[in-house]
């Protein structure tokens, strides 16, 4: 989708950064921590979809933010519009011992 600018309108991963290293924290119980990625996108209820190695995660429509829970070691996380707009990030998970 262009905006009134001609600009390409693509959703934009905030968190995790390119190329990041996530350290997974464990509750009092030693569980493992979801961690919450974000996103934002030009147009706010737009529906995005996402995908963390190839897997369909889920969508978001408003708050465009999804808590996973991931395995160690080196990931990909990809959201798509509904205009077929995509944002990838790639980054490493490590876990605490």
């Amino acid at each position: 989708e262009i905006d009134e600018n001609n600009k390409v309108i693509n959703p934009e991963i905030t968190y995790p950064i390119e190329n990041s290293c996530l350290w997974i924290p464990r509750d009092i119980g030693g569980k493992l921590q979801k961690i919450t990625v974000k996103l934002v996108h030009q147009k706010k209820k737009s529906t995005v979809f996402w995908y963390l190695d190839d897997i369909y995660l889920g969508t978001s429509t408003t708050k465009h933010s999804k808590a996973i829970t991931f395995s160690e070691g080196n990931h990909i996380l990809e959201v798509i519009d509904k205009n077929g707009n995509r944002c990838i990030r790639k980054f490493k998970v490590r876990l605490k011992k």
